[in-house]
């Protein structure tokens, strides 16, 4: 099913986490799965990783943290940035690590729940991209650490991250999300 037929078609997005949209005929979003912005805006935490050197992940901004039901809901927004024009279809691998670095949850979804498939952006499209990262309960409490990777879905492949700046990609090529 095509999500961007429904967004189209008078249907809003009531609520989003994890790799599930929940969506109502006639209903007023009050979220924006993605934008295409006219520039690059204020971010709050810098990466500027680029993946195949086809797409950037400039960086990302939290914008809250909150209680739910067997968890926590974490608001991201991803800005990524479109190096070239590219056939891949790119999506995110949010893996939640405990303090001895094993993994403990692991979220995959397309990148703007392939509304805006990679392989239809623009080179030099700056894309925004809203995102609630469920954190479930199971996992314990802080300290915990949240890698975002990225996924090509036709070459059933990770694509390693690389970035000039130091400590924001780990030993496997993904962004280290801090401040979650």
């Amino acid at each position: 099913v095509n999500i961007k037929k429904f967004l189209q078609n008078r249907w809003g997005v009531i609520d989003m986490c994890g790799s599930i949209v929940l969506l109502k005929r006639d209903y007023l979003s009050k979220y924006t799965i993605y934008q295409v912005l006219n520039r690059v805006p204020r971010i709050s935490n810098h990466v500027d990783v680029s993946f195949g050197n086809e797409i950037e992940l400039l960086g990302y901004n939290i914008k809250s943290v909150e209680n739910v039901f067997k968890g926590k809901k974490v608001k991201l927004t991803l800005y990524w940035q479109s190096l070239k024009a590219t056939t891949h279809d790119y999506g995110n691998l949010i893996d939640i690590l405990d303090e001895q670095g094993r993994l403990r949850s692991r979220f995959i979804k397309p990148v703007c729940f392939r509304t805006l498939p990679t392989y239809v952006w623009k080179r030099g499209e700056v894309i925004k991209e809203d995102y609630n990262l469920f954190i479930p309960e199971s996992i314990g409490s802080s300290p915990y650490s949240v890698r975002l990777g990225v996924f090509d879905y036709q070459a059933k492949e990770v694509r390693h991250g690389s970035s000039p700046l130091s400590g924001v990609v780990d030993d496997v090529g993904r962004v280290c999300l801090s401040g979650i």
